[in-house]
């Protein structure tokens, strides 16, 4: 029962996380350059560590090239497609929502085909210290990390974010430099 608890929170931050994304991914967002760039250290970070862990075996290695060349062509489609307004005294962007919602789409469809895939290998992995697995440790993150599928795609949502992120915070400035329009001082949190 413990399990199917914390299967549950798994799930209901997934969900917020989900809704958080379509929320951003409609609407005009504000422009913060400590937000954004909090995240852009996050997600060079992951990214590092990622490609960092896998350079084990060749095929990790050629995985990630692909999901890095394929989250940098995403990434310049939707600087491409981005249109941005200035609004109650800050700049504001829209992505291109397709861009937003096709990588929703990967990212969930890899956690669900993983999820399905780990399930009907060993339906015992839902069960805590399953085989093979010590004590406290959990196995599906385990089973998780041995994929280089997985790891490809968490690459391309990490480059994508990476670049639009950059993208995100030299445009603002050539808009604020260029239109002569700055942002009020109190953009830290939108």
């Amino acid at each position: 029962m413990q399990h199917a608890g914390s299967i549950a929170v798994v799930v209901l931050v997934l969900l917020f996380a989900i809704y958080r994304r379509v929320r951003r991914t409609v609407g005009y967002q504000p422009i913060s350059r400590r937000r954004i760039g909090v995240r852009l250290a996050v997600f060079v970070v992951l990214a590092v560590l990622v490609v960092a862990a896998n350079t084990s075996h060749w095929s990790f290695l050629a995985v990630d090239a692909v999901g890095m060349l394929l989250g940098a062509a995403l990434a310049y489609g939707s600087m491409r497609t981005t249109t941005f307004e200035y609004r109650d005294g800050r700049w504001n962007y829209r992505q291109n929502m397709w861009f937003g919602f096709a990588l929703l789409a990967l990212f969930l469809g890899r956690v669900v085909f993983r999820y399905y895939e780990m399930m009907t290998a060993n339906p015992k992995l839902l069960v805590s210290g399953g085989p093979g697995i010590s004590g406290n440790a959990n196995p599906m993150v385990a089973a998780g990390y041995a994929d280089p599928w997985t790891a490809g795609v968490f690459l391309v949502l990490m480059v994508y974010y990476t670049g639009f992120f950059v993208f995100l915070l030299v445009k603002e400035r050539s808009l604020r430099t260029h239109s002569g329009k700055e942002a009020d001082k109190g953009d830290g949190i939108s």
